[in-house]
């Protein structure tokens, strides 16, 4: 396995940021994610942000207490785990913006059908990479965290609007065109 480029890039600052939680048997998986956020544009924390000797609870405790939006990445390990779950809860307990990525099929057992069965979910598993990140990124509802807002109609008619900032995010618009358009079943103008 490679190591993960995005190290050097773990948001570390105060403006908004998404915190992951995942269990470390799905490491691979979820450092791929990760890796792409980044490259476009989010700024993300998780816990190979933890500096060595820093104190491992209190440090995850604050940047769930921090974080905009918190993503958790479930899985069957995702589910034994005392240490996700206790993250999970926390930010619960914080009213943080919940979103759950079902990485497999996943038996919700000891409580966690409870903690999550209202969180908005995106079963990772049932789409490509592409189309599992479009549907990711319109659930990122939070303006101030977002680079790309999506207006998303249910039956997929209508207006899809893409704001852009910077000449990079809409260089990355352009390459993801085709995958955008079929997802939307529109055609993607740029303006």
């Amino acid at each position: 396995m490679k190591p993960c480029s995005s190290y050097r890039n773990i948001y570390q600052g105060t403006e908004p940021y998404i915190f992951v939680s995942y269990s470390h048997q799905n490491e691979e998986t979820v450092e791929s994610i990760i890796e792409k956020f980044m490259e476009d544009g989010y700024r993300v924390w998780y816990d190979k942000g933890i500096e060595p000797g820093a104190e491992w609870a209190d440090k995850i405790q604050n940047r769930i207490i921090e974080c905009t939006v918190f993503i958790a990445f479930i899985s069957n390990d995702y589910v034994e785990s005392d240490d996700c779950r206790d993250e999970l809860l926390l930010a619960k307990r914080r009213r943080k913006q919940l979103l759950a990525v079902y990485l497999e099929e996943t038996q919700l057992e000891h409580g966690m059908e409870m903690l999550i069965s209202r969180v908005q979910s995106i079963r990772f598993y049932k789409f490509t990479f592409d189309d599992f990140l479009i549907r990711l990124y319109s659930r990122l509802t939070n303006s101030s965290l977002n680079h790309m807002l999506v207006n998303l109609n249910q039956e997929k008619r209508g207006i899809v609007v893409f704001l852009c900032d910077t000449e990079n995010e809409i260089n990355r618009l352009m390459e993801r065109a085709p995958v955008l358009e079929r997802f939307f079943n529109s055609r993607i103008d740029i303006v």
